[in-house]
Order: structure tokens, then C-alpha cells, then sequence
């Protein structure tokens, strides 16, 4: 499943890396590059799970393109656009008093010098407004594009597991 979701980012988010949509040699990656994407993914993610912690969708949603190009899935539910994506979490945001995310089975994978994605597993518990505690755990892939010399996530995909 991972090599076929892959191979489907891959269809999607590289043709428009270079620019113009014309084909140029690209040179592969030396491992210094790729590890230096793999931090940089890294560090990007880290300010997504501080906005989630401090239910901050200014934090969250930074490093998000705001285009209505942009798409979360969402356990199955679409959101289109960057201003339905960061509408629909701030809404669902006011209901948490505090939240908890720990990933698990993290890998970053760079497609590309221009293209990478955030894999893992969580768990998010929560506080919420009326003092009761959830958690859900699951999966998420995160599709990373440079866009102007900065990345920006272009497609989020979480799907919770299913309750025991």
C-alpha cells in the first residue's frame, strides 16, 4: 500500500515542480541533500504538532497552501481549499481545552528535491471544553511541495482507527 501511495503522489505532485510543466534532467539527490529535506520536513512538523497541542490554527495551518488547490481528507470527509481546511479545524478547535499528539512509525520520504512526505501514526488525546477526555488514534501522510523556494503542505490524509 505504501509503494502504491507513493507512486500516486509521485503522479500528482511532481509534473508541476519544475515550473513550466517542461521536462528537464533532474539530477538525483546525494544523501546530504536528502537528508537535509528530511530536516527541514522535520522541523515543519514540528510546528504543525505545536499548533495542534496549543490549539493555535494560525500555528497549525502556517506552513499550509493557501490555495483552493489544497486538500485534507479527513477520515474520509473532503475539505477543498485553504480557507474550508483552516474554517473547519478552527471550529472544531474551540471544543478542546488542551490535546496530546505522540506519533509513532514516522518516516519522512523525499520524492524529490521539490517534493516530500510526512508518514505516521498518533495518537491524540484530548481535553474538551466540557471536561470530558477523548482519544483517537490513526494514520496521516502529509504531501510536501516547494513552492516559491518554501514548502508547503499541499494534501493532508487522516483516517482514525477504527474503535475497539
Amino acid at each position: 500500500m505504501r509503494k502504491f501511495m507513493i507512486g500516486v503522489i509521485f503522479a500528482l505532485v511532481l509534473p508541476g515542480c519544475n515550473g513550466g510543466g517542461h521536462h528537464e534532467e533532474r539530477k538525483q539527490l546525494t544523501p546530504e541533500e536528502s537528508e537535509a529535506v528530511k530536516s527541514e520536513i522535520k522541523a515543519l512538523m514540528a510546528v504543525v504538532i505545536e499548533g495542534l497541542e496549543t490549539n493555535d490554527p494560525d500555528k497549525l495551518f502556517r506552513d499550509f497552501w493557501r490555495s483552493d488547490s489544497a486538500s485534507f481528507y479527513l477520515n474520509g470527509m473532503a475539505m477543498q481549499g485553504y480557507d474550508e481546511i483552516i474554517g473547519g479545524f478552527s471550529q472544531g478547535m474551540e471544543s478542546r481545552q488542551n490535546t496530546k499528539m505522540t506519533l509513532s512509525s514516522e518516516e519522512i520520504v523525499v520524492l524529490d528535491r521539490d517534493a516530500a512526505m510526512h508518514l505516521a501514526e498518533f495518537t491524540n488525546s484530548m481535553v474538551l471544553t466540557n471536561d470530558s477526555t477523548m482519544t483517537v488514534k490513526g494514520y496521516w501522510s502529509a504531501v510536501f511541495k516547494k513552492i516559491n523556494e518554501q514548502w508547503k503542505v499541499v494534501h493532508v490524509h487522516e483516517s482514525f482507527n477504527p474503535a475497539p
